[in-house]
């Protein structure tokens, strides 16, 4: 590949992404969207409302938003309840829901990606609870991953209960 051909492969691969995402995902982003708002907004974080915002719309996804998709969507799978106002199921289904979790997975497989490269920190044996979120909470990849304080503060008091 010459250095042409291979600006051409970072560009398209990294930066312009991928919008075959499921129809049924963009939906269940414009339901969750419309949901929340007819409740005042009470559910969801800022990036939560980017994505649905991005799925809605069908924007283009870089590999780094569809792995922090299918990051946020395998662990937000655990708050989805039988309430369709739970703010559970409101932020679980703005970011695309169950069809977005399986596309993510689906097409990080297809392009040979890991999708478990972000690790959630966890508590080691000699570590105080204090020392732990401390540590969490200041941890470069969770600062990416949870940029709001309160949403990386909850996930890391999560670690620490497990």
């Amino acid at each position: 590949m010459n250095p042409i051909q291979k600006l051409k492969f970072i560009k398209e691969f990294l930066l312009e992404g991928y919008n075959d995402y499921p129809q049924a995902a963009s939906d269940n982003a414009r339901i969750a969207r419309d949901r929340n708002e007819k409740l005042g907004n009470p559910c969801a974080t800022r990036v939560g409302k980017i994505r649905a915002t991005q799925l809605i719309n069908r924007e283009n996804l870089t590999i780094d938003t569809i792995k922090r998709t299918f990051s946020y969507l395998s662990r937000a799978k655990a708050y989805v309840n039988s309430d369709p106002n739970s703010c559970g199921n409101i932020s679980y289904n703005l970011w695309g829901g169950d069809e977005m979790l399986r596309w993510t997975e689906n097409k990080l497989d297809e392009l040979n990606l890991n999708k478990y490269d972000f690790v959630l920190p966890t508590p080691n044996s000699r570590e105080s609870e204090n020392d732990f979120i401390a540590r969490c909470m200041d941890n470069r990849k969770m600062k990416i991953e949870f940029p709001e304080i309160p949403q990386r503060t909850a996930v890391c008091y999560g670690q620490w209960g497990k």
